[in-house]
């Protein structure tokens, strides 16, 4: 689902009104917001429609809370072969208990820091050998692991700036250079 976001409110857009037709009479009213979102309603998006089979795999990233772990499950449910990327694994965090809890052959948790290189490598290697057939490739890859800081710039350690770029941007280059050549082959 797409949104945009819009950086002032819906009044004081230049010349344009919105407003909703009622179906009952055919009358137009004003269109009332109080969030700054817009979403579009009835539109058919990606996700639904994907006709998902048992064979497609994904690797979603940051998976050990969040939307990353709300995703797992969800793509679990679907019928996907899920592999969940979780930072915590190896010290036993609750998100992927509750993800080790399902005891499906179709959901597994791996061990994956976006930052190391060598743990790339691994999940690559565990999602290949895991495959039924690594021919026809993986499915999909969701960059979802990542943190934020907050503070004001004078304020906010250069280290700190340095360590969410290696992991929102060069984990996700990382990730996405690893595993291109197994999605490629998914087409």
């Amino acid at each position: 689902m797409l949104a945009t976001r819009l950086s002032r409110p819906l009044s004081r857009l230049p010349g344009k009104t919105l407003s909703a037709c009622d179906r009952e009479n055919g009358a137009r009213r004003p269109l009332l917001l109080g969030s700054t979102s817009f979403i579009p309603i009835g539109r058919r998006t990606y996700a639904s429609a994907a006709e998902p089979v048992g064979s497609k795999a994904v690797l979603v990233t940051g998976c050990d809370s969040g939307f990353g772990f709300s995703l797992a499950k969800h793509l679990h449910s679907k019928g996907f072969l899920v592999f969940a990327g979780c930072l915590m694994k190896d010290k036993g965090h609750d998100g992927v208990k509750e993800l080790d809890s399902l005891n499906s052959d179709r959901l597994r948790t791996v061990q994956l820091n976006v930052c190391s290189s060598e743990e790339v490598e691994k999940v690559v290697e565990i999602v290949r050998s895991s495959l039924k057939d690594p021919e026809k490739g993986m499915w999909g890859l969701v960059n979802n692991a990542g943190i934020s800081t907050f503070g004001e710039v004078e304020f906010t350690s250069l280290e700190t700036y340095k360590q969410v770029a290696e992991v929102n941007l060069w984990g996700t280059v990382r990730m996405t250079k690893s595993f291109l050549p197994l999605i490629r082959r998914a087409k």
